[in-house]
């Protein structure tokens, strides 16, 4: 509820009839009791960032990717499967995700904002699993974001 209260707030004040030319990347939960005590648990996620805000990325949690029972290699029972919808998306900037994962197809390495213009990254710990050294990552989408930027004409004269 404060959150929600706060990007109303923010969104109304700042930015008064565009909307849209704020930012938002949640983080998706899995600790608070809203999402344990939900009958949904962490699918609820998809409802509040979707349904009643309308945002289309999150920045997603290293053990997300394999939660999911149809990936886990730990026997997991959670079914993720309202999760996996190209309508809203994790945001992983250096993960490799095997073809074979449920989320290979979902998951976004860079979030191009269309209002605002930003090209937004989301390292995670290279500690994790799918995870790779995060200063490669970085420079190999940064090459990637210039080249896209000359291309359409966004670069310096």
């Amino acid at each position: 509820a404060d959150f929600s209260a706060y990007t109303r707030y923010y969104t109304e004040t700042l930015h008064g009839d565009d909307p849209d030319s704020v930012l938002v990347l949640p983080i998706f939960d899995y600790q608070s009791g809203f999402v344990q005590m939900h009958p949904l648990e962490w699918t609820v996620n998809r409802l509040v960032f979707k349904n009643h805000f309308d945002w289309d990325c999150y920045i997603g949690i290293p053990c997300l990717l394999l939660s999911h029972k149809a990936d886990s290699t730990f026997a997991s029972k959670r079914d993720l499967s309202d999760l996996l919808t190209p309508d809203i998306r994790p945001l992983y900037s250096n993960v490799h995700v095997p073809p074979s994962n449920s989320w290979s197809e979902i998951v976004k390495h860079i979030h191009f904002h269309p209002s605002t213009g930003f090209a937004v990254l989301a390292m995670i710990d290279q500690g994790q699993p799918l995870a790779f050294p995060q200063i490669e990552a970085a420079r190999g989408l940064l090459t990637y974001i210039a080249r896209l930027n000359r291309r359409m004409g966004c670069g310096r004269p």
